[in-house]
């Protein structure tokens, strides 16, 4: 079942080692039970009170974007990345487990979620529509969903619309 927990820590450092554990921990817990199950973690920083309604809800908002984008198991902004090189003395962010985005594939995963949140709805949005909305071409629309999901657009916008349907 799909779900969320926010965890909030005092350094950057921590909270990559935490996901890092976790991963470790649940593979183990597979292994010996023979169960299969999977844990996205995205990591991200957002302070708690914005000018949004609920506590975090901007930093929640965003995670939730990148557990539905992203194919690795665990997921830290750009941000984070910069924030541990600064807690480590600029020891380079280098976790194998971890994908670290950039700024522009995290500027990428924002508009796209954007604009199918508000579109999915409509029968007569197809994702190659999508890339009007985006300023970019089909091609590059192809090419960065597939790095970022291992997914094609149109099968990308048919597991996020079986989502919602489930939630519902």
């Amino acid at each position: 079942r799909a779900g969320y927990l926010l965890a909030s820590f005092r350094s950057v450092t921590k909270s990559v080692q935490c996901a890092i554990q976790l991963q470790q921990l649940l593979q183990e817990l597979m292994e010996k039970s023979h169960v299969d199950a999977r844990l996205k973690i995205c990591i991200c920083s957002g302070v708690p009170v914005t000018s949004e309604n609920e506590i975090f809800e901007k930093t929640i908002n965003i995670t939730k974007r990148l557990a539905i984008v992203s194919k690795a198991d665990i997921i830290v902004t750009p941000e984070v990345k910069e924030l541990y090189t600064s807690e480590n003395q600029n020891v380079p962010f280098q976790y194998d487990p971890v994908y670290a985005l950039s700024y522009p594939e995290e500027s990428f995963i924002n508009g796209l979620m954007v604009f199918i949140e508000s579109n999915y709805q409509d029968e007569a949005f197809k994702t190659r529509d999508a890339h009007r909305g985006l300023g970019i071409s089909k091609a590059q629309l192809y090419r960065k969903l597939v790095a970022l999901t291992g997914k094609s657009p149109g099968v990308f916008l048919r597991d996020y619309r079986l989502q919602q349907a489930k939630k519902l």
